[in-house]
């Protein structure tokens, strides 16, 4: 099976991609080059809809962890949400959700982003 990447361009800095179809050890490059194109547009916010993906490898998810390392560095984000099940359970086994914004889905990942806004704003420090 093949795996196409829905690209979303909703607010300047912010992208959100939706793959759907497998996250394997082939199709994970196709991920991989449209993270790449999206960072290389001074992408601040990455957000990966993954309520496509049914099933994920480590190379998928070793992309994934290097592409919050990234965001990080220059001081961006990067937020999972609709994941699977089996998907979450995945993240969960390499012990990673910890470590990973993830969100049940856009309306529960507004409402964390609102609530940094607003700290930053009352000039509270950290998130």
């Amino acid at each position: 099976m093949t795996l196409s990447v829905k690209v979303i361009r909703a607010k300047p800095g912010a992208v959100t991609l939706a793959p759907l179809g497998p996250l394997d050890s082939e199709t994970y490059r196709i991920l991989d080059a449209e993270i790449k194109g999206a960072l290389a547009e001074s992408v601040n916010t990455l957000v990966l809809d993954m309520a496509g993906v049914e099933f994920i490898t480590s190379s998928a998810i070793g992309i994934i962890t290097r592409t919050q390392a990234a965001l990080a560095r220059k001081g961006g984000e990067l937020a999972m949400i609709n994941l699977q099940p089996q998907v979450k359970k995945a993240f969960e086994i390499m012990n990673l959700i910890p470590n990973l914004n993830i969100f049940e889905d856009e309306k529960e990942l507004d409402e964390y982003l609102a609530k940094v806004q607003q700290r930053i704003l009352d000039g509270e420090e950290g998130i």
